[in-house]
């Protein structure tokens, strides 16, 4: 599904990446851990073609894609949830769902906002709130809803359980494992909550200033204690 092969990503002259590669399967979960400034938003954001200059080659389904726009790649089936979250202020809960529907991939019904509404029950109280109106946390799970209304083939999320009250993290956690088993989607997150990483995804990779260090399963990574150690301090 994916496949990236010797990528590198810029900000200005500042080097972020270094000779990432990695491939993740249709279906397949990734987390990607590691401290903050170590690379792991600029990676999701590198396969999204949003914000750093890359160099090397991102693929999907075979495809060379790193010449595609953001909203290019979201029509083959990619999404991606910034730390940032994006939700338009003065739109309701249900707009800013809705506007997903936009970025459907062709020949593939999205849900409707009803339905995403119904698998976030935390958010359908919410509907019609605006989105100046929600908390930090709200605002993150809205963000997440819109991400699978158009049913991507791919979901990248990136810190989203940062600053989240327990109760927001755990129903999270659980409807993103609900849609990743009834869609087979894919997902890659870049997650510092390593317990919510692991509940969400089969595999890990650490990345420790723009270079993964560590490659392989959970049960792999929990082998070696070791890297928590020298490369995460978590």
């Amino acid at each position: 599904m994916l496949e990236l092969l010797n990528v590198n990503a810029f900000y200005g002259q500042s080097h972020v990446l270094h000779d990432v590669s990695l491939r993740l399967e249709d279906g397949a979960g990734v987390a990607i851990v590691g401290l903050n400034g170590m690379g792991k938003s600029t990676l999701l954001k590198s396969i999204m073609g949003a914000g750093p200059r890359v160099t090397g080659t991102v693929r999907f389904d075979g495809q060379d894609i790193g010449r595609l726009a953001p909203h290019q790649r979201a029509r083959l089936g990619l999404s991606l949830v910034p730390e940032d979250r994006r939700i338009y202020p003065h739109l309701t809960v249900s707009e800013n769902l809705a506007l997903a529907g936009h970025a459907k991939i062709a020949g593939r019904a999205p849900y409707s906002v009803d339905e995403v509404l119904d698998f976030f029950p935390l958010l359908k109280k919410l509907a019609g709130r605006k989105g100046f109106q929600l908390s930090g946390g709200e605002q993150q799970l809205a963000a997440v809803a819109r991400s699978v209304l158009a049913k991507p083939r791919l979901l990248l999320l990136d810190e989203p359980t940062e600053g989240l009250a327990p109760l927001i993290v755990d129903n999270m956690g659980e409807e993103i494992r609900m849609l990743r088993k009834r869609e087979g989607m894919a997902l890659l997150i870049a997650e510092q909550n390593v317990d919510f990483a692991r509940d969400c995804t089969e595999h890990v990779l650490v990345l420790n200033v723009g270079r993964i260090t560590f490659s392989g399963c959970w049960a792999e990574f929990d082998a070696d204690p070791g890297i928590r150690e020298r490369q995460m301090s978590l």
